[in-house]
């Protein structure tokens, strides 16, 4: 996100670096945030993209020899959205990118500095750049606090970065270092095979005779029979009852009628 023309989430180093130790306590700390910040974005072939985005400042006044020292660390969250006619914002060979592309950043920087009077981090307000005033991120210190002597980002100056993505794409402008680009590339997603509804697994193997043999007898006792063929038992399918039960009923039933007419017949006579 280095600027050469235009400064924007800007990379230049202005100063000496401060080295500076970690803050002497947590209430000596102020955050400020600044939001919908529009500005052009610089890469490796000049400014590519706007930038939108909210920055959070912290400011925490930080114990040291020097007097008046403070550390500010920088959270960045946005998007970008590349120019017409625009080279592509990584290392290498320029891409021309044709097409709008609309992508994501976040990042930020840990910035070191001294000034000329104590900060009042209570009363402190967040700073709003002025219309077309593009300030880099090592120039928001100077731009926004009237007291500011000197500074520089930690880590010897390494201390920055931020991350843009696409779909399917991404650029890491860092002060370790660049990585990957930005060019346009479409994204192929491979398509998903229709959805069928699961089906029951089928066996393929082959029954042997006593396995056969056993399905059969079990197949005829789930149904209420004795197995084998309906007339070997037998039995009635339906009602289950024996023929020779029901053919020894019948003939009882005979047999009492019989006794029945008998002796009414003797009650005729006499």
């Amino acid at each position: 996100m280095k600027f050469r023309l235009i400064a924007a989430l800007g990379l230049a180093f202005s100063g000496g670096a401060v080295a500076l130790a970690t803050p002497a306590h947590a209430d000596e700390c102020g955050t400020y945030v600044t939001r919908n910040v529009v500005r052009p974005d610089s890469g490796t072939h000049g400014v590519w993209a706007t930038d939108t985005f909210n920055r959070t400042v912290r400011i925490c006044s930080v114990a040291t020899i020097a007097t008046n020292s403070y550390r500010a660390t920088f959270t960045d969250h946005g998007t970008f959205a590349t120019l017409p006619n625009a080279k592509s914002p990584g290392e290498g060979d320029a891409v021309d990118l044709k097409d709008t592309i609309v992508g994501i950043f976040e990042g930020g920087a840990t910035y070191d500095f001294v000034t000329s009077e104590p900060l009042d981090l209570h009363a402190l307000r967040a700073y709003t750049p002025a219309d077309s005033d593009y300030p880099s991120t090592s120039e928001w210190m100077s731009k926004w606090l009237g007291s500011f002597e000197k500074g520089g980002y930690a880590e010897g100056g390494k201390a920055w970065g931020w991350t843009y993505r696409t779909r399917c794409e991404k650029w890491v402008n860092s002060g370790t270092g660049n990585t990957g680009n930005i060019v346009g590339k479409v994204c192929r997603v491979k398509p998903k095979p229709p959805w069928t509804h699961p089906t029951e697994p089928t066996s393929t193997a082959t029954p042997t005779e006593s396995e056969t043999t056993d399905a059969g007898t079990d197949g005829d006792n789930a149904a209420g029979t004795d197995g084998g063929d309906d007339n070997a038992g037998g039995t009635l399918p339906v009602t289950g009852t024996s023929v020779a039960g029901i053919a020894g009923f019948g003939l009882a039933l005979i047999g009492v009628g019989a006794l029945l007419l008998a002796r009414r017949g003797r009650e005729f006579e006499a």
